[in-house]
């Protein structure tokens, strides 16, 4: 049988014989950006780190999160955060059609370990919490509101 050049680096290459075990453990601590560019080499790779890049999801609107729960990452996510930053923080209001969206949406993350739902207006969470399973969940916080001040809860 007659090799490409490609074909028989790849063949001498220390990748196809490291287990995935060990290349896992070392994408565990890279940075989002290596993880992206390390899935890029092979399909290999790809597969290893795509569980490790879907890991953390950010709600950055309610059209790219239903693209994404049309896809079979939301299996990945251990999780949800609203925007990371204190002033897309502030102006994080969910109005009641993303509400809605969102009892749709977190259910399906099946294997959320943390979920972060932090507005500047109060939310009535129990019907998410009564319909969605989340056997890994050790984190939940959101936003209550008072009277006269603003307090996070965390559970």
């Amino acid at each position: 049988m007659v090799l490409t050049g490609r074909a028989a680096t790849a063949a001498r290459s220390i990748i196809r014989w490291l287990p995935n075990e060990i290349m896992a453990t070392v994408m565990h601590d890279l940075s989002l950006a290596e993880l992206c560019t390390i899935s890029l080499v092979s399909r290999l790779l790809h597969n290893i780190a795509t569980p490790f890049i879907y890991r953390c999801l950010e709600l950055l609107d309610i059209p790219q999160l239903k693209l994404f729960l049309g896809t079979s990452l939301s299996l990945h996510v251990r999780e949800f955060n609203p925007p990371d930053n204190y002033e897309a923080l502030q102006s994080c209001t969910y109005t009641p059609s993303i509400v809605k969206d969102l009892m749709t949406a977190v259910p399906q993350f099946s294997q959320l370990e943390t979920l972060n739902l932090l507005s500047t207006t109060a939310i009535n969470f129990s019907e998410l919490m009564e319909r969605a399973s989340f056997p890994r969940l050790t984190s939940f916080q959101y936003t209550l509101h008072s009277e006269d001040c603003t307090s996070v809860i965390s559970s």
